[in-house]
């Protein structure tokens, strides 16, 4: 029997990434999650994977991204709100990126919660793009 495409999503018990998790299950995925908060309780149970972002360890967020097929990003800040900054969230998505780079990711699905926020994907997608060379990533 064939192992399941290991699929990773950030915040996937946010409010987006519980939907996209919710698909990926449904089609016979393994899912594994990236979040800020890993010792909340998962509404999957055991179904998913859970790993802290570990920005500040750019080797275990490399680690924590290894084997899966696609990365589908849904972090973001909705507001600056303590250390969390629109700044600081760039350079964690930068970091993010690169460890996916490290981890040899086929597709990298940028993904934000909020159509407020669409411009401002938009333009991080595209200054992601510029900002890095990236080698056989696709953006989707």
């Amino acid at each position: 029997m064939e192992t399941p495409e290991l699929k990773v999503v950030t915040g996937a018990f946010g409010y987006t990434g519980k939907y996209i998790t919710r698909k990926l299950l449904s089609m016979g995925k393994r899912v594994r999650t990236l979040t800020g908060h890993p010792a909340r309780q998962s509404p999957f149970g055991d179904q998913v994977s859970i790993f802290p972002f570990n920005f500040d360890k750019p080797s275990q967020l490399v680690k924590s991204l290894q084997g899966a097929i696609t990365l589908y990003n849904t972090y973001w800040v909705r507001f600056s709100q303590g250390q969390i900054t629109f700044d600081k969230a760039i350079e964690n998505t930068k970091t993010l990126i690169q460890a996916a780079q490290e981890a040899r990711y086929a597709l990298l699905s940028d993904v934000r919660a909020s159509p407020l926020f669409l411009q401002v994907a938009i333009f991080f997608l595209e200054f992601t793009k510029k900002s890095f060379p990236i080698g056989g990533i696709f953006f989707a």
